[in-house]
C-alpha cells in the first residue's frame, strides 16, 4: 500500500512524463522538506516504482515502466478524480465517453494545465486500436459531447507510437506526455507507456 507522500510524488511525476526531475526539484515543487522527499523517493526506488540515475552529483528520477504496476493505474485514476472534483464538466464528459466505446481518452492542453479560460475549447485525444474505427468513433463522440466546446483528435495506437518516435516534433502524442488526464482506458494507457518507456 502506498503512503500519501509516495502518491503525491508519483502524481507529480505523472504530471509531466518528459520531465525527469532531481530530488531537489521534487522537494521544491511539492514544497516539502528535502529530508522527507529524499526518504520517500528512496522508498519508492526500493519498492521498484521509480529508477534513480546519477547525472553528475544529482540523481534524476524516472518512473519505472519495466514491469506491470497496478499502482500506476491507481495514481492516474486519483489524478483524474482530483481534476473532476475541481471541474464538474470533466466528470460529465468522462461519464459520456464511457458510453461511446472502448478506447483511451485523454484531456490535454489548457484544461490539463488548469490554465483554461471561460469558453476555452477542451482538447480531447481519443486513441483507438484500429484506424478503421475513426469515423464511427468520431460520430459517437461528437453526438455525445455536442453541448461542449471540444477540439477532438482521434488517432490509432499505431499513430500514437509513430508520434512518440518523433520526440522533437510538436504533435498531440508528445503533448499528452507533458500534461494530460486520462478519462477512460487507464490500464491501456499505462500499457502504452510501458511499451514506450519500458527499460
Amino acid at each position: 500500500m502506498l503512503k500519501n507522500d509516495e502518491i503525491k510524488i508519483l502524481k507529480f511525476l505523472f504530471d509531466d512524463l518528459n520531465n525527469n526531475p532531481t530530488m531537489r526539484n521534487v522537494s521544491m515543487s511539492l514544497k516539502q522538506k528535502y529530508p522527507q522527499t529524499f526518504k520517500t523517493i528512496k522508498n519508492l526506488e526500493k519498492n521498484g516504482f521509480i529508477i534513480l540515475n546519477e547525472i553528475g552529483k544529482s540523481k534524476v528520477i524516472h518512473l519505472n515502466f519495466s514491469k506491470d504496476n497496478l499502482y500506476y493505474i491507481c495514481v492516474e485514476i486519483e489524478r483524474t478524480e482530483d481534476l473532476c472534483k475541481k471541474n464538474m464538466e470533466m466528470l460529465i464528459i468522462k461519464e459520456k465517453l464511457k458510453d461511446c466505446g472502448n478506447f483511451v481518452s485523454l484531456i490535454f492542453g489548457s484544461h490539463a494545465k488548469n490554465k483554461n479560460l471561460k469558453g476555452s475549447d477542451i482538447d480531447l485525444l481519443i486513441i483507438i486500436p484500429d484506424e478503421k474505427e475513426v469515423e464511427i468513433t468520431n460520430k459517437k463522440i461528437k453526438n455525445a459531447l455536442s453541448l461542449y466546446n471540444i477540439d477532438l483528435n482521434i488517432i490509432s495506437e499505431k499513430s500514437l507510437f509513430e508520434m512518440w518516435e518523433n520526440k522533437r516534433e510538436l504533435n498531440v502524442g508528445n503533448e499528452v506526455l507533458k500534461n494530460h488526464y486520462v478519462l477512460t482506458g487507464f490500464e491501456t494507457y499505462i500499457n502504452y507507456l510501458r511499451k514506450k518507456y519500458g527499460r
